[in-house]
């Protein structure tokens, strides 16, 4: 599904960008988790649930993802 499929299809989801550490205290290497959530709070219990041991660094919406040109 695209951006706009997705978000059409569930329209209280926001798209998330989560800076995380995959283990807590490791600040040399960061991860960016995207998910859609319905808030912040429902957003870092989805990354943290991917990397259970990570620690949140921020929690960003996004306006919309980029778009790529064809031509």
């Amino acid at each position: 599904m695209t951006h706009d499929q997705i978000l059409a299809a569930n329209p209280n989801l926001i798209a998330y960008r989560i800076m995380l550490s995959e283990d807590a205290g490791d600040t040399d290497f960061q991860i960016a988790f995207d998910c859609y959530a319905e808030d912040d709070d429902h957003a870092e219990e989805q990354a943290l649930n991917a990397y259970p041991n990570g620690a949140i660094l921020t929690i960003t919406p996004f306006a919309g993802f980029p778009q790529l040109d064809a031509n």
